[in-house]
């Protein structure tokens, strides 16, 4: 048996048509369909100080002014590129033929991003 709900003439219309909670669902659904967070995610704020002591600092030192000129931010020789995105993928990929390993898989965009500009900083010449 179904039960049917009379409503006054139009009144159907003026609650959003004959199901009006699916104009508050259909965000949801749309959003739980494609993987898509339900509210506005503010990334969270990378500590590249903390990140760099943890992950960078053995071989290119506090101050990135290891001796070994391949490991050195502070010489001014970019030798894999010097912009941001350049950096980036020296992180990201590593560098063939060298100890720089590839953080690809183990650190997340941001945080790669976050070190690129923070190992810069060493390099006073360089604007951002």
């Amino acid at each position: 048996m179904m039960t049917t709900l009379r409503l006054e003439s139009g009144a159907h219309r003026a609650t959003g048509g004959r199901w009006p909670w699916l104009r508050l669902a259909a965000p949801a659904l749309v959003a739980a369909l494609l993987g898509l967070p339900l509210t506005a995610q503010t990334p969270a704020k990378v500590d590249a100080a903390a990140l760099y002591k943890s992950k960078c600092q053995a071989c290119h030192l506090a101050k990135g002014d290891n001796k070994n000129a391949n490991m050195s931010f502070t010489d001014g020789i970019w030798r894999h590129g010097s912009s941001v995105k350049e950096v980036s993928d020296a992180i990201r990929n590593g560098v063939k033929g060298t100890l720089m390993t590839s953080f690809k898989g183990k650190l997340t965009d941001a945080e790669i991003e976050a070190l690129a500009r923070y190992v810069r900083a060493f390099d006073s010449s360089l604007k951002d």
